[in-house]
């Protein structure tokens, strides 16, 4: 089982990819209803940074480490041997162990375009998992009039698992929102997971992941959509992490010296 651990007042669950996926596949079986996301340094800057967002975000019942540098931030804070739960793997892992008529997939993001491809993609990948339905409503932070009729649509098809492929926060507003019309319903948030699966849009090469540069790699195929997330909202949490660490440090060394 992997460790349980608060970052930045949320809850992760690390250690070793496969065990973190077989606890996954043992709440989808279980139809428990619960909130697994698959975490970036991102999210952890949004939710640390704005009071509102963490309102969403504690109601998370599973983080794991998507990004790399994410992975490196916990190492540094707690000591622990981290590995990365990429979330497209995760998700193309997890489709296929959860194949059959047993559990039922419905999916909920991106544009019906790229939706189409990732059903198409999935047929490849996991063929006998039960896809139910697919729905791309325009989701906010605030619940709109679109998103309440697309959450009648989705109860309708009772899932095993509601998999949501929206940006971080909304997609986490959406899941904090939902998770209480769905007590038999694994919500797993995977973000650009879906583009990432379906080949609309392409993953950064092995190197580079392993490097800890697949965010350049993101960022110079959607500067338009993510220049603020990479450029200005992760730095700037980095920053202040860096002044409190110092902060510490520094009060640590002050009362070495006066004990």
């Amino acid at each position: 089982m992997g460790k349980r651990l608060w970052i930045k007042k949320l809850k992760f669950n690390v250690g070793p990819y496969n065990e973190i996926k077989r606890e996954i596949v043992e709440l989808i079986t279980r139809r428990k209803s619960v909130i697994v996301l698959a975490c970036s340094l991102h999210d952890v800057a949004i939710a640390a940074s704005y009071p509102h967002a963490m309102n969403y975000y504690r109601k998370v019942d599973m983080c794991t480490t998507d990004g790399m540098f994410l992975v490196w931030f916990v190492m540094i804070r707690t000591w622990h041997n981290v590995e990365r739960v990429y979330g497209a793997d995760l998700m193309k892992s997890l489709l296929v162990d959860t194949q059959g008529d047993r559990f039922t997939h419905v999916f909920c993001g991106s544009s019906p375009d790229r939706l189409k491809l990732l059903i198409d993609k999935i047929k490849i990948i996991a063929p006998n998992a039960r896809v139910a339905g697919s729905f791309t409503p325009k989701i906010e932070l605030q619940e709109t009039k679109e998103e309440r009729v697309c959450l009648q649509q989705i109860i309708a098809h009772k899932p095993s698992v509601l998999w949501l492929g929206i940006s971080s926060p909304k997609q986490v507003a959406l899941a904090a929102r939902w998770k209480k019309y769905f007590p038999q319903t694994t919500i797993i948030c995977v973000g650009a997971a879906f583009d990432l699966v379906s080949g609309a849009l392409p993953s950064a090469p092995a190197w580079m992941q392993r490097a800890g540069f697949e965010w350049l790699f993101r960022l110079l195929i959607e500067p338009r959509r993510l220049y603020k997330r990479y450029l200005f909202i992760i730095p700037t949490f980095l920053a202040h992490e860096l002044v409190e660490s110092v902060k510490v440090w520094k009060a640590r060394f002050h009362y070495r010296l006066l004990h």
